[in-house]
């Protein structure tokens, strides 16, 4: 009996341990797979953490940067811009800011630079050099249809008392009409920041750095990831070493996320410094500067000037977008000075003007010839009168033929 008894204690110990051991191998297996899990979760939350982190910091190639440029570009068909500029002068003395001017204007563009455009110039305030008061005060339109240009100054005189003037040009290009790009952004955005200077896309502008630097180490070129105003982007840097001369270096960081528009752009050789503060999506994936500051240092450093940019309304690849805004409609009384054809006339000007116009000039050579100089001393100076006095004959008939043809009409 306690043998069978010790018996079944010895069995029933041994499978107790037999028992223990399996549970203690099954907890065992359990806390390994719970482990590796566990730290598999870990790294992949590791590794989603460090990408997220590094977005910005991956390496970036300059053929990357430019097909993104030159798909952003494309985007955009038309544009139309209200928006104005303030102009700051720096005072060293008063270690402050002073008024120097302001622009408001409504400007149309293509989309293409060196193209078509129109500024409609509400108001622009500037200082006058040598002038009767410290401002002046313009308003006009300037036009640019593709072929010529057109110039409309509407007003001018102080911003108290401003003065109707109506008067025109016609040139054969837009180099002389005068264009004010600042209060429309436009050489803020990505779409126009190369206009002034070359007429041309910024991707363009980026084939040809790319073209002399790489038979010429004088053009060096580097694009790197950056953080700029809380914001992953995209710096690049070219930097052009002149034969005689400093470096010259410009730098530029675009902002991928939202078609790499430009945050910031700063010009060593002409100390520029220019910051977009707001942008504005007018159509999708179309990124336009609604706000921002372009700062000028003199050659010490210090501020010199500020333009202050910024748009009350952009809109983008409007459909009803049509092509004769590109062409001024000359109000009536207009001066216009047509320097291709080298002649002036006035808007509106009826037959009856020229007519008459005709007949005083007529009146003026017959008063002329009926009141000949009188007898000359010496013989060269009655020679001379004689050939006047046959000169204004003939001008005169020309003047008669002239204001018959005017009066009657040519012949059918």
């Amino acid at each position: 009996m306690l043998h069978t008894v010790m018996s079944f204690v010895k069995a029933g110990e041994k499978v107790g341990t037999e028992r223990m051991k399996t549970k203690t191998a099954y907890r065992l297996n359990m806390a390994f797979r719970g482990a590796v899990v566990t730290a598999a979760t870990l790294l992949c939350c590791l590794i989603t953490l460090t990408d997220a982190m590094g977005q910005g910091n991956r390496a970036v190639s300059f053929d990357d940067l430019l097909n993104g440029i030159k798909n952003s570009e494309k985007k955009l068909l038309n544009l139309r811009v209200e928006g104005k500029c303030l102009f700051l002068d720096w005072d060293a003395g008063k270690q402050d800011w002073q008024y120097g001017g302001e622009s408001h204007v409504t400007a149309w563009y293509t989309g293409v630079p060196g193209s078509k455009l129109r500024f409609d110039i509400h108001k622009q305030i500037r200082k006058w050099i040598n002038g009767p008061a410290p401002f002046s005060n313009s308003s006009g339109t300037i036009a640019y249809n593709g072929r010529v240009g057109q110039y409309l100054l509407l007003e001018e005189g102080t911003p108290v008392k401003p003065v109707k003037t109506l008067f025109g040009q016609i040139t054969a290009g837009r180099e002389d009409l005068g264009i004010d790009y600042e209060a429309s952004g436009w050489t803020r955005s990505l779409y126009g920041c190369e206009e002034e200077e070359n007429k041309m896309r910024f991707s363009e502008f980026l084939e040809k750095v790319q073209e002399v630097g790489k038979p010429q180490k004088s053009v060096q070129y580097s694009v790197n990831p950056v953080r700029f105003s809380n914001t992953d982007c995209i710096e690049l840097v070219v930097q052009v070493t002149p034969p005689k001369g400093n470096p010259q270096k410009e730098i530029w960081y675009f902002d991928p996320s939202r078609g790499y528009a430009i945050l910031f752009h700063e010009d060593t050789a002409t100390s520029a410094q220019e910051t977009v503060e707001k942008l504005a999506e007018p159509a999708p994936g179309v990124f336009y500067p609604v706000k921002a500051t372009r700062l000028i240092k003199d050659t010490s450093g210090q501020p010199a000037y500020k333009w202050v940019y910024e748009a009350s309304s952009v809109v983008a690849n409007d459909p009803n977008f049509s092509d004769d805004i590109f062409t001024i409609e000359w109000p009536e009384g207009t001066v216009v000075e047509d320097k291709i054809s080298g002649t002036t006339f006035t808007v509106g000007a009826s037959a009856s003007d020229t007519e008459k116009r005709i007949r005083d000039q007529v009146k003026e050579v017959k008063k002329e010839v009926a009141n000949p100089p009188g007898p000359q001393t010496e013989k060269t100076n009655s020679r001379r009168g004689y050939w006047m006095v046959a000169a204004i004959i003939v001008v005169a008939g020309v003047l008669t033929l002239l204001l018959l043809f005017v009066t009657k009409g040519p012949r059918k």
